[in-house]
């Protein structure tokens, strides 16, 4: 896992039915990194303590995580990623945390993300 310091202008990173990863800290020091793609297995969800290190990952365009649990559940690491556009993630994430990405970067997408926000209405009619 941390070989991953020496692959340090990986731009997609592609980790499928993963069990052994017990944190996100090493993905942290991939700085082009642009697409995150985390799963946990078929049968067992890959459980990891946060998002935080991918804070550092200022151009992440996508993260899609299947079968993914995160002790804090928090997505506010992600709020300040000026690029993210896309994010799935499993159904069962707080709705309240997503609503908080989207809040934040109304142009990211994703499978469990609300819809769109309401368009104000023009005053003028």
């Amino acid at each position: 896992w941390a070989f991953l310091s020496e692959l340090s202008a990986l731009r997609h990173l592609g980790l499928h039915n993963t069990l052994s990863i017990r944190d996100l800290d090493p993905v942290g020091c991939l700085r082009d990194l642009e697409v995150l793609q985390l799963s946990g297995g078929y049968s067992e969800s890959l459980r990891i303590p946060s998002l935080r290190p991918l804070a550092r990952c200022r151009r992440l365009k996508g993260i899609l995580l299947a079968n993914v649990r995160c002790e804090d559940w928090g997505l506010e690491p992600l709020f300040e990623l000026p690029e993210l556009r896309q994010f799935d993630c499993p159904l069962w994430w707080p709705k309240d945390e997503l609503n908080g990405l989207r809040a934040r970067n109304t142009s990211v997408v994703g499978n469990a993300m609300p819809p769109d926000p309401p368009l104000e209405r023009s005053r003028d009619r």
